[in-house]
This record gives structure tokens, C-alpha cells and sequence, in this order.
């Protein structure tokens, strides 16, 4: 029998880096959680990041930034060098997402593959100077839009 808490874990899910709604939704299949309300709250994680991140992105830049020249502490010594190798991962795909601007923001958090998503797409959206409200409206169309994939893809692969 679930509980509200599980559906609350389901959304919390949903607000993690690499993470975020699609393997939210994963993560309730495992649990046995209804899946219509587990797609709701997945989808209530994507409409608070979209919202959030565009606004956060570049205070959590400066922040990791300034720790890492400090060179001091966990974010220098571990997350700071994750960081910096995923912009540079992600600065090899710019030019090809540049060319499509919002759209090319929405197709990249909306595919279903690891190292997409909503976090990714705000930092690209960061890097190409979007405005925040094509921004947001771009991960959130894409980020819907990948709830949607995993969402049908699972109920197929349960109905089998």
C-alpha cells in the first residue's frame, strides 16, 4: 500500500542532477506506486526546476566557481572537477544546439539518455545566453516531454 510519503519521495526524486523526472519515474515503477500520480509528481518536479533553475544556474556557477579557485573543501576537491568536466562535455555540443536555440534546448532535455536533462539544459541554456523565459519554457517543454517517453515506454514494457 503506498503513502503520500511515497509519492513525496517520487517528486523528490524528480528534483535530483542526472536524476530528475524520467528516473523519478523509474524509481515509482520499482515501487509499485500508482502510475498516473506518480507521473503527476514527476511532472511537478519538471514544472519547479524549469521554473527555479534558469533563475539558479548561474548562482550555483559562481558558487562552484569561487570554491574551486579557493581550492578548499569537498565541492573543490570532488564536485568541482565533475562540474567542469560535464560543461566541457556539454561545450561540444553548443554549437550544434546553438543553431536551434530554444528548440535544440527543449529536444536536448527531452531525450531519454544520461547526461540530458532539465540541469543540463538550463546550464546550455545558461552558456548560450537564452533569456530565462525562453529558458524555461524550453526545459519545460522538453522536460514534459521526456516524462512522456519514459512514461509510455514503461506502460508498454509492464503490459508485455
Amino acid at each position: 500500500m503506498s503513502t503520500p510519503l511515497d509519492y513525496l519521495y517520487v517528486y523528490l526524486v524528480s528534483l535530483m542532477p542526472f536524476l530528475e523526472g524520467r528516473y523519478a519515474l523509474a524509481v515509482a515503477t520499482i515501487l509499485d506506486l500508482n502510475p498516473y500520480l506518480s507521473l503527476i509528481m514527476s511532472s511537478l518536479g519538471v514544472l519547479t526546476l524549469s521554473l527555479l533553475l534558469p533563475t539558479l544556474v548561474e548562482h550555483i556557477d559562481d558558487f562552484i566557481t569561487s570554491k574551486v579557485s579557493q581550492r578548499k573543501g569537498y565541492i573543490a576537491c570532488t564536485v568541482g572537477p565533475l562540474y567542469f568536466r560535464y560543461i566541457e562535455r556539454l561545450s561540444k555540443k553548443r554549437e550544434a544546439i546553438s543553431r536551434l536555440g530554444t528548440m535544440g534546448i527543449a529536444v536536448f532535455v527531452a531525450a531519454p539518455f544520461p547526461g540530458t536533462g532539465i540541469w543540463g539544459g538550463s546550464l546550455l541554456a545558461f552558456m548560450l545566453r537564452l533569456s530565462k523565459r525562453r529558458s524555461m519554457l524550453a526545459l519545460l517543454v522538453g522536460g514534459l516531454t521526456s516524462n512522456i517517453i519514459v512514461f509510455t515506454s514503461i506502460s508498454i514494457i509492464k503490459n508485455m
